[in-house]
């Protein structure tokens, strides 16, 4: 009696760590019994795949493929899993068997790997007289991050996650990618960016405004605000704009939620061509405010803001 098994790993949304496609088995070391071959057949998922074929005996060694991988913690391994007549295999990681079954139709498999380092994987399929099996599209992948805290550092990238072990480069990113009540944890460093904030997010430098610096390089606006955030712990310099008011920051819009300013040295900023507030210019309407009616809109504390510049009024504020 013939037995097909066909094996897929899936992609799951998120961030690959490894990827095999069984094109080639020169990276897996084959062991036990059956006949090894690289097949175009319709069971492939994508292109040509791996195949296992059992000869016509009552009895031989299984087959198995092992390789080591590195993981991380909470990746996750993904498969889907295809046999006909109870055809056999278990998933080994660290000879800890994670997936076991006798296989008659579909069946889908999710495992959440505990450990972080080099692990051995193996692919065990059971012997059965006239078995032919299957393997394709191996994937191990780090679910998507969610936040609620995105990391930034001038060492990250943008092409990164923004978990504490992939920050991003920018810290536009980290806000673009933040919901509302997020905290974007930003690394010391120099950061030259002309940033726009709002939904009520939270932007928190790691080690205070003296070693960590937002800087406009005089080509626009440092910080605009549209909504609602807390700025905390920054050295906001080098704004400039001749085309509007406020240079270093800019509140602007209907405000809903409290803005805080906290922890902050804002200067040497720039409003040009006859507008106001070089360091901060407020333009807030809260006539739809859910703020009662004697709460401020904007609260500065422990802000330091000194030598900036206005043609027209308040060079500070």
């Amino acid at each position: 009696m013939r037995k097909t098994f066909l094996l897929i790993f899936l992609f799951s949304t998120g961030f690959s760590q490894f990827y095999e496609d069984f094109e080639d088995l020169s990276d897996w070391s084959i062991s036990g019994g059956g006949n090894w071959s690289i097949s175009n057949s319709n069971y492939c998922d994508e292109g040509p795949c791996a195949n296992i074929y059992f000869p016509n005996e009552q009895s031989g060694e299984d087959a198995v493929l092992s390789r080591t991988v590195s993981v991380e913690e909470g990746t996750i391994l993904s498969m889907y899993l295809y046999g006909y007549w109870d055809f056999n295999v278990q998933i080994i990681l660290d000879e800890t068997i994670i997936y076991e079954n006798s296989i008659s139709g579909y069946d889908l498999v999710e495992y959440v790997i505990p450990t972080t380092g080099e692990v051995n994987l193996v692919i065990n399929t059971v012997f059965a007289t006239l078995g032919s099996g299957y393997f394709d599209e191996l994937i191990i992948t780090q679910d998507a991050y969610e936040g609620p805290t995105w990391y930034v550092s001038p060492n990250g990238s943008d092409e990164n996650d923004g978990s504490v072990n992939a920050p991003f480069a920018s810290i536009q990113k980290g806000i673009n990618s933040a919901a509302s009540g997020d905290t974007i944890l930003v690394g010391s460093g120099l950061y030259y960016e002309n940033l726009f904030i709002d939904g009520g997010k939270v932007l928190l430098s790691q080690q205070g405004r003296d070693v960590t610096y937002i800087d406009g390089s005089g080509a626009g606006r440092v910080l605009n605000i549209i909504q609602g955030a807390t700025i905390d712990g920054f050295t906001i310099q080098h704004g400039y704009i001749d085309t509007s008011n406020g240079s270093g920051i800019y509140l602007n819009g209907v405000y809903q939620n409290k803005t805080v300013l906290r922890n902050l040295i804002i200067e040497n900023n720039h409003a040009a061509g006859g507008f106001s507030g070089g360091g901060v210019s407020l333009n807030i309407n809260n006539t739809s405010s859910d703020l009662e009616d004697d709460e401020p809109v904007v609260e500065l504390f422990n802000c330091i803001i000194r030598s900036n510049i206005s043609t027209n009024r308040g060079g500070g504020v």
